[in-house]
């Protein structure tokens, strides 16, 4: 079963993404890996449209406990829908905390083609 936690942050995330919401995702990105424009050229390269996964979908996602934060952090690998493939080859990849109610602190660590 998927944490809450991670759930929160990758429907945030994939919401975001498929909207073209760049700006939001660089503000949501606590890494500060990429910029706005980094994501956009990155879909725009991956040359296909997101679209919003089913929401049982979700449960795929790859999930990994982060060592000594047990129930507080994961390392979180999702691969995106895309309206030409469905389930794509394309997918974004996280780092969740856990930080107490509602609030996690989410790095989002790379996009990538598998």
């Amino acid at each position: 079963m998927m944490p809450a936690p991670v759930r929160v942050a990758l429907e945030r995330v994939v919401s975001l993404l498929v909207a073209g919401r760049f700006d939001e995702l660089e503000r949501l990105d606590r890494g500060g890996r990429m910029k706005a424009d980094e994501w956009r050229r990155r879909v725009n390269e991956y040359g296909k449209t997101l679209i919003e996964p089913p929401r049982e979908d979700l449960d795929t996602a790859d999930i990994v406990p982060l060592g000594g934060f047990e129930n507080e952090a994961w390392s979180v690998r999702y691969e995106l829908w895309t309206r030409e493939q469905a389930k794509s080859d394309l997918s974004v990849e996280l780092t969740v905390r856990y930080i107490g109610g509602d609030d996690v602190n989410i790095e989002i660590d790379d996009l990538r083609v598998a």
